[in-house]
């Protein structure tokens, strides 16, 4: 057997054992088992390839695996949940005690406001609920059942939902915390006037009691969990108003890592509310008895669980001057080798170690341009045309879309994404995060045909057939044209052709990086529509820039859908390029052969 053919045989076994050296979490039984294997690979080089760098690549191999033998491991058990609920939780709440007594002093005089509101505004009430809510609830409350609302929805699909949205509650109130906290108590007193505007509504109706005993059944433990996801939000605020002797991204990285724990302890406690809210609830003829057992209980676990046991932490390890003081990590830069094999973990951390360096650069070069540009195109679009107002839905309204962004916003939008493309390439390629004009007349063509081909899916058809196409394109396949395109001097189309067809043959591979892209722009989607557009809306209102409120709203959401596009498209770009040319490396083993070069070079290589 030639050292090629030896090579080839071999090197999915030697790769997985590279991962698995390098993954935190390792299965015992099977690194055993590749040890072996590649135990009896090094005795056969060792024969017939004894001057050969693979040698020296297999002795190496093994010499890491004698290496992590002997160090201990602390994987995921039920002991370390344990003293997370039990240890860290609590020493956590004790520390942040103020930002709780904030977040539930804020919630209950909101609260009040809403109840006083209510009491001096019988109209209020329409208002904050929505007139729909209340003629359905009035029509509720006719027929004899006021609760009839919790009884229509199927209890899996109730439950689904429910635990969806409080979750999205508490991560919304979480991540507006990034804007000094303020984010966060805009939000608890949105929650809390709504709270107090819905129990005075009933009590006006003499339904006191009847609504009290309903929904507080999942009410005491889901309001409590949005205090604290408030709390956890105004912890992760007071890492960027008060960053000590930190500076202010330090400062932000620790809280944030506090602020997470609490935050984690509150998706239990959702859960619960959810599977109450969903299962028992909609029993509304249920003793008094009963309801006033589950309401006392579900109050008893939210203060043994939130008030005593942080309380009996005191003087602990974990106190005000010593909880597990956490220290920022030091940001490394981490290089883009395209002959090195990154396991997906590590790829998603080199993603983001890239976007810290380019981001400021893809902020002014990229974001701010294309916006305002977007945006003074469209404030004409927008008062010029000709518009019934009567029969325009918001949600049937889109300058994204070429019914009613033409050509002109598909110029627009392609000169943006290509501008975008031709940042992030040079970035990958040169480490350069700035461009130049003789940059931009080289290559820039070339950019603006890979834009049109992500932007044409979404800008011609509905949102369900555009993602069929875009996805039908090998969506990394074209990120990684555009990354090609500027690597080569003219266009080498059979290296396009070679890429688009890897692609489509390890289609599923890539899957992984699809799903997190996926889940990262659903994390921005709820952040950037939290109602942050609902109340630029009303702001641009008052000054009249549109002739109708509806346009505002267009606008404004079409504007903040263009910032999540852009904000997303270098995590796409950076962790597509990235999961391909990891999987070239599975699959042609280009990164092992690098490393027998390397080992071939190197004569301090000790063997046992």
């Amino acid at each position: 057997m030639t050292e090629t053919e030896f090579i080839e045989k071999n090197k999915e076994k030697w790769r997985e054992l590279e991962v698995l050296l390098a993954s935190e979490q390792r299965d015992a039984d099977r690194l055993q088992e590749l040890f072996v294997q590649v135990s009896s690979d090094l005795s056969y080089a060792r024969t017939f390839y004894a001057n050969r760098s693979v040698r020296l690549y297999l002795n190496n191999l093994t010499q890491q695996v004698f290496d992590i033998v002997r160090k201990r491991r602390n994987p995921m058990s039920l002991s370390s949940v344990m003293k997370f609920f039990g240890e860290t939780l609590p020493q956590e709440i004790l520390r942040a005690r103020s930002a709780f007594l904030v977040s539930f002093l804020v919630f209950l005089i909101s609260v009040a406001i809403g109840v006083i509101s209510s009491a001096n505004n019988p109209e209020f009430a329409r208002v904050i609920l929505g007139d729909a809510y209340i003629q359905y609830t009035e029509a509720n409350i006719n027929r004899g059942d006021p609760m009839a609302i919790y009884k229509e929805e199927q209890k899996t699909d109730m439950f689904l939902g429910i635990t969806f949205n409080n979750i999205e509650v508490a991560f919304l109130a979480f991540v507006l915390g990034l804007f000094g906290s303020m984010g966060t108590i805009v939000l608890l007193i949105s929650n809390g006037v709504m709270l107090g505007v819905f129990q005075y509504y009933f009590y006006s109706k003499g339904l006191f009691l009847t609504s009290f005993l309903t929904i507080w059944i999942h009410g005491t433990i889901e309001i409590s969990a949005i205090i604290i996801a408030g709390a956890a939000g105004i912890v992760l605020g007071n890492g960027l108003l008060f960053p000590g002797t930190y500076d202010r991204l330090q400062s932000l990285q620790i809280h944030a890592k506090r602020a997470l724990r609490i935050l984690l302890g509150t998706v239990p406690l959702f859960i619960l509310a959810a599977i109450l809210e969903s299962f028992v609830t909609r029993y509304t003829a249920l003793p008094v008895l009963i309801k006033g057992g589950i309401i006392g209980g579900s109050l008893l676990l939210v203060v043994l669980m939130w008030i005593i046991l942080p309380w009996k932490q005191r003087g602990k390890k974990g106190n005000d001057t010593d909880v597990y003081n956490l220290q920022p990590e030091e940001f490394r830069t981490i290089k883009f080798d395209r002959q090195q094999f990154r396991s997906f973990g590590d790829r998603v951390v080199l993603v983001f170690s890239q976007l810290r360096m380019v981001f400021g650069s893809y902020l002014k070069f990229v974001v701010l341009p294309g916006m305002l540009l977007f945006g003074i195109f469209n404030w004409y679009k927008l008062n010029a045309l000709d518009l019934s107002f009567d029969d325009l839905d918001v949600a049937s309204v889109s300058l994204l879309q070429w019914e009613w962004g033409g050509v002109t916003n598909f110029i627009v939008l392609v000169l943006i994404f290509g501008l975008a493309l031709l940042l992030l390439g040079r970035f990958v390629l040169f480490g350069k995060s700035s461009i130049d004009l003789a940059f931009i007349k080289q290559y820039m063509p070339s950019q603006l045909v890979v834009a049109m081909l992500l932007i044409l899916p979404f800008y011609c058809f509905s949102l369900g057939i555009g993602m069929i196409i875009f996805l039908a394109l090998i969506p990394h396949a074209l990120f990684l044209t555009s990354y090609s395109l500027i690597e080569q001097s003219r266009p080498e189309w059979q290296k396009i052709f070679s890429i688009y067809q890897f692609n489509a043959s390890k289609y599923i591979r890539f899957l992984p990086a699809v799903l997190t892209l996926a889940f990262f722009a659903l994390l921005l989607a709820l952040f950037l529509h939290s109602g942050l557009t609902s109340i630029i809306s009303v702001y641009l209102s008052w000054h009249e820039l549109f002739p109708a409120a509806l346009l505002d709203q267009i606008f404004i959401d079409d504007l903040f859908s263009l910032l999540g596009v852009l904000l997303c498209l270098p995590f796409a770009y950076f962790l597509f390029v990235s999961s391909y040319f990891s999987e070239r490396c599975w699959a042609e083993a280009t990164d092992l052969r690098a490393k027998f070069e390397s080992f071939g070079r190197n004569t301090t290589v000790l063997e046992r």
